[in-house]
């Protein structure tokens, strides 16, 4: 890995970035997805990228988290530290939803996986609910039959989720 920092963004320096924490330094700065993949191309991966997800043209910033998670595949290389400091929310989330799969299935992810964010645990039988956080949040205490079959009683909305999962509650354990 090569020790620059790149920030790619079509109209934005690093000292514009005020929202989010970046690494302090200099970086190089890449305006579009072209330069993007021949400057990683030419001089290897950075120490950190910093991406920002409209471009203001086609391809974008997630295309180039798709682009740069390939080359770390095709090189055998880890996913190099990385910010999004995009402020289009659904781009932003599009790139770390994206970059974090992959470091997951290499193990090198930070973030928690969406078992252990909801604090689901390992299914025990098939008859378990799939999401039991579902009636938890609406349910305080202990589970039982009755429970269940109130929650389900004040649903007006008998295909929601809640009531769905109160149904199926009942089927497996009542």
């Amino acid at each position: 890995m090569m020790m620059y920092k790149l920030f790619l963004d079509d109209e934005r320096i690093p000292e514009d970035v005020f929202w989010i924490n970046i690494p302090k330094g200099e970086y190089v700065i890449v305006r579009t997805a072209d330069e993007f993949k021949s400057y990683i191309t030419e001089h290897g991966l950075p120490s950190h990228v910093s991406f920002d997800h409209d471009l203001g043209e086609d391809p974008n910033g997630y295309d180039c988290a798709k682009w740069l998670v390939n080359y770390c595949m095709e090189h055998d290389e880890k996913f190099p530290p990385y910010t999004v400091h995009s402020q289009n929310p659904i781009g932003k989330d599009n790139i770390i939803g994206y970059v974090e799969n992959f470091k997951r299935v290499f193990g090198e992810s930070t973030l928690p996986t969406f078992a252990e964010y909801f604090n689901i645990t390992e299914k025990k039988s098939i008859h378990d609910p799939v999401r039991p956080g579902i009636l938890k949040r609406q349910i305080k205490g202990k589970m039982t039959c009755s429970k269940a079959r109130a929650l389900k009683a004040k649903q007006k909305n008998k295909g929601n989720n809640t009531a769905r999962a109160s149904q199926r509650y009942i089927n497996y354990h009542c």
